[in-house]
């Protein structure tokens, strides 16, 4: 009897633990697979998730650059826009130079030719009267002097009440007391003479 009992304990409790370990094995089976699909369901979650993170920070990172680029790109356009007004106001300067500078040398090519002319038609006049010792001029004239000859030493040494020399450059000299275009003063030619 005891015997019986023990062997129907025994079965009894064996029976539970078979039930209990099946229903155990099956229980892990279930939640292991439930964990399998949450955590599948999780994965894909997170992957859903940092996709659309990813995507959002892209979107956010092209704005960005698209905006840092605009900003730029406004930068540029302006610095380019002040360097072509510096440009063209440089080219102004330079034309306003180059045009003050022909200005200049069209007088000079004008002016410079009459006035070189007129230096070297005086500079052999002086140098008739001073090198050649022109009779005419001379104080004790001691030949005579040739009828076209216009001038007279007393001209020379005598001061005019006005004198009107005109050269080819347009120059009027109209004052008392000059008798010559070489000598202003009236005493310097005195004394010469």
């Amino acid at each position: 009897m005891l015997e019986s009992l023990l062997e129907r304990v025994l079965a009894t409790i064996g029976s539970a633990a078979a039930f209990t370990a099946i229903l155990a094995y099956l229980t892990k089976s279930v939640f292991n697979q439930l964990f399998k699909r949450d955590i599948e369901s999780y994965k894909n979650e997170l992957k859903r998730r940092t996709d659309a993170e990813l995507i959002e920070a892209k979107g956010r990172i092209d704005r960005e650059i698209a905006e840092t680029n605009r900003k730029a790109e406004a930068a540029r356009i302006e610095l380019k826009a002040e360097f072509d007004r510096e440009i063209a106001e440089f080219q102004a300067q330079i034309a306003n130079r180059s045009a003050q500078a022909d200005r200049v040398r069209t007088e000079v090519e004008h002016w410079a030719n009459p006035i070189l002319g007129a230096v070297r038609d005086l500079h052999r006049r002086l140098a008739n009267i001073l090198e050649r010792g022109n009779p005419a001029l001379s104080r004790d004239a001691k030949r005579p002097i040739a009828p076209g000859w216009s001038l007279t030493g007393e001209y020379y040494r005598v001061p005019q009440s006005s004198c009107s020399a005109s050269t080819s450059v347009g120059f009027d000299c109209s004052r008392s007391g000059c008798a010559s275009t070489c000598f202003v003063m009236s005493q310097r030619r005195v004394n010469f003479f």
